[in-house]
């Protein structure tokens, strides 16, 4: 068979009633020279007239009867949001010739099934084909160096797709809601897996990460929600907050000698994680089998979220950001006299959890530290405390009182809000500073200050019922 033959018969059995058409007529479209600004005709199946050179900006936007394009040889730049919301669109064409696809070129054309970028195309740029749903298929050829941000977000039907390896670039949220994915090998040369790039892949099991990444960013794989085991290999220095937060069928985690950081919250909302596979050698981590420390012991970095109780090991002085985040099971810790500081959503989501009691040489209590703790009763405020930050306390449902110790100066925003069983907050003459929504939305809540204290002269101030003592 003629070589010449083949493209011609390919294009015929995969869209014979265009391929037997004559090209759209000139009058269907604008023209600038020989791009086209805009379709102006009413034809569902368009093909594109021979001498074309560039498809423009917006040009065919919006055209949600469309079905099917054939673009000539010839063409090289199909411009910014070229085919944005053509919703209809089945099937599209697009020739070697072409060397840039805009951004947006093919967002948001949900019934388009499957694509062929040529060889050639050096980027994939953002969006470019976000919110295609019904794409199953997509080729991308070995010229392409970057794919940006949100390229293919919530490409839902993509089941499978091969990264060239002269790849070194994949933006944020790029294969983001991508919740047919089942597996994906990250090309060697990258060197960060962006903010959200997999999130929310529902289906992906297995993902192979090179060694040439240095980084994983925030949220990277958050909710891949059938993952179960990652390896972090040797050359990653950094795993950024909630990296796998979410991931609920991730049983155990392998990291490398070379992770310096690791940020609050990476394991969060991971029910199933029973272990981290650590060497003992790892010159910044360890871990007792529950929770995952700093070598020096000194911060608490992250806990299983199955457990049901822990002694934090003595010396530890920092319970790091969301530590035990969404651990529903956690009815009682014990925290040693060495803690200096519950950061950020330290406890957040602990909702069995019926008691704590925090040392006195606690200082920091960070925002939304005991947020949403529904079972916790009673809390005392050590008086190292200055600031209760805010929302720090907010929902706890079940908490009936607090006692806020001499020496705390503020109570911020939020810090006991919601928390609809509080009858009774202790208030020292230290306090000069309580936000006006500290106590919102506490309907049987009566503060106890001393006479004559800043503390009562706010409460008169924002009308918080209150007792002198």
């Amino acid at each position: 068979m003629p070589r010449f033959l083949i493209p011609l018969i390919s294009v015929l059995l995969l869209f014979p009633s265009i391929a037997l058409s004559n090209p759209t007529s000139r009058e269907s479209f604008e023209w600038d020279g020989t791009k086209i600004t805009k379709f102006i005709g009413n034809e569902t199946d368009v093909v594109i007239p021979d001498g074309t050179t560039a498809i423009g900006k917006e040009a065919f936007m919006k055209c949600d009867s469309l079905k099917s394009v054939v673009i000539p040889e010839g063409v090289k730049a199909i411009g910014d949001w070229a085919f944005l919301y053509c919703d209809s669109l089945k099937t599209v064409v697009i020739p070697k010739s072409v060397k840039r696809i805009g951004a947006g070129a093919f967002s948001d054309c949900t019934s388009l099934t499957a694509v062929t970028i040529p060889e050639g195309v050096k980027v994939i740029r953002r969006t470019t084909f976000s919110n295609c749903q019904a794409m199953k298929s997509v080729v991308i050829p070995k010229s392409v160096t970057k794919i940006k941000k949100n390229a293919f977000d919530t490409c839902s039907s993509l089941k499978t797709i091969e990264i060239p390896e002269g790849v070194t670039e994949i933006g944020e949220f790029t294969f983001r809601f991508c919740c047919s994915l089942t597996s994906v090998t990250i090309p060697q040369g990258v060197t960060v897996i962006e903010i959200g790039t997999f999130s929310s892949c529902d289906s992906l099991k297995s993902v192979v990460i090179p060694k040439s990444v240095t980084k994983i960013d925030e949220g990277a794989f958050r909710e891949c929600h059938s993952l179960t085991a990652v390896t972090i290999p040797e050359g990653v220095t950094e795993v950024r907050q909630e990296a796998f937060a979410g991931c609920a069928s991730l049983t155990s985690v392998e990291i490398a000698d070379s992770v310096k950081e690791i940020g609050p919250g990476v394991f969060t909302e991971c029910p199933a994680l029973e272990k981290w596979i650590i060497s003992s050698t790892h010159p910044y981590f360890k871990t007792d089998g529950t929770a995952l420390l700093t070598k020096d012991g000194k911060t608490l970095v992250a806990c299983r979220n199955s457990t049901e109780k822990y002694r934090i090991p003595e010396g530890v002085k920092e319970i790091g950001g969301c530590a035990f985040d969404s651990c529903d099971s956690l009815t009682s810790v014990e925290i040693p006299d060495s803690v200096e500081v519950i950061e950020w959503r330290a406890f957040e989501g602990c909702i069995a959890l019926t008691s704590v009691t925090i040392p006195d040489g606690v200082k920091e209590i960070g925002s939304y530290a005991f947020s949403c703790c529904r079972s916790l009763t009673s809390i005392v405020i050590p008086k190292g405390v200055k600031v209760i930050e805010f929302s720090a306390f907010e929902w706890c449902t079940s908490l009936k009182t607090v006692v806020i110790s001499e020496g705390t100066t503020t109570i911020e925003f939020h810090a006991f809000e919601k928390c609809e069983s509080l009858t009774s907050v202790e208030i020292p003459a230290s306090v000069t500073e309580i936000n006006w929504k500290a106590f919102n939305d506490c309907p049987n809540l009566t503060i106890h200050v001393p006479k004559g204290s800043e503390a009562e002269r706010l409460a008169r101030w924002y009308n918080i019922p209150f007792q002198t003592k």
